[in-house]
């Protein structure tokens, strides 16, 4: 049997005032999610990229319409969760929502980082 592509959306963000330049942090966010991607099969097929955008912006329409984009996408593979937000319950409400909704599964390519907030 061939195996199934895992189609999946790539996404960084860096805010004004984290250590280091934003360029920096997206760079290292971009490495760790392109190895990750290559070493468990991942084709990314899209991939968005947020700078001076804080934790605690809210808005995640840009993800239901990169899905909509793109209905391949099955998985988006972020840095750690609190690139998403620093709300925990937040974070982890998208990721259900996510799940239920849309059958799109978050996997969090620095698992049991410490910065991570769903794992």
């Amino acid at each position: 049997m061939k195996p199934t592509t895992k189609f999946a959306l790539a996404y960084t963000r860096a805010a004004r005032g984290e250590i280091g330049q934003p360029n920096e942090s997206i760079i290292r966010q971009k490495e760790a999610i392109h190895t990750y991607a290559q070493e468990c099969g991942y084709t990314i097929v899209d991939y968005v990229e947020h700078i001076n955008r804080s934790g605690l912006n809210y808005d995640f329409d840009w993800i239901t319409e990169s899905i909509a984009k793109d209905i391949r996408i099955r998985y988006v593979l972020v840095y750690t969760s609190d690139r998403f937000c620093r709300n925990f319950y937040v974070a982890n409400t998208l990721k259900t929502y996510l799940e239920e909704k849309y059958n799109v599964i978050v996997d969090t390519v620095t698992k049991f980082h410490p910065c991570s907030l769903i794992n």
